[in-house]
């Protein structure tokens, strides 16, 4: 069984967070395209906050732009 791609992130580290986007991409049984699309814009968002905060960065992220 695959795992849940919608379960919360337990880690905010940026190694965790590169994982999950890598889990993302791959993609999932469990999801439609459109869900996969989804997850995969978090799981890139989480990327950024984590990695930007392990970088020492603490402003906030700009809010990206709905096409």
């Amino acid at each position: 069984m695959p795992v849940n791609p919608d379960r919360p992130y337990s880690k905010s580290t940026c190694s965790y967070a590169i994982e999950r986007l890598r889990e993302a991409i791959a993609g999932n049984p469990l999801q439609s395209s459109k869900e996969q699309q989804r997850t995969v814009q978090y799981a890139l968002e989480q990327v950024e906050r984590a990695c930007l905060e392990d970088a020492g960065r603490t402003d906030d992220l700009p809010t990206p732009q709905q096409k």
